[in-house]
């Protein structure tokens, strides 16, 4: 293993739940920036839900 990744176990949650974070952000932008506007919240919610 590389010495430059042992991190404390705290820092490697921190890094690991940004990680996810960002994946999850990507795939919304990724299923939002096709579509227009939408007409209410809820149409919003079902989009990312079944997305």
């Amino acid at each position: 293993m590389n010495e430059n990744f042992k991190y404390y176990p705290e820092i490697k949650k921190v890094i690991y739940t940004t990680t996810i974070v960002e994946s999850i952000h990507r795939q919304f932008r990724k299923l939002t920036k096709t579509k227009g506007v939408f007409s209410n919240e809820n149409s919003f919610s079902k989009l990312l839900y079944w997305g």
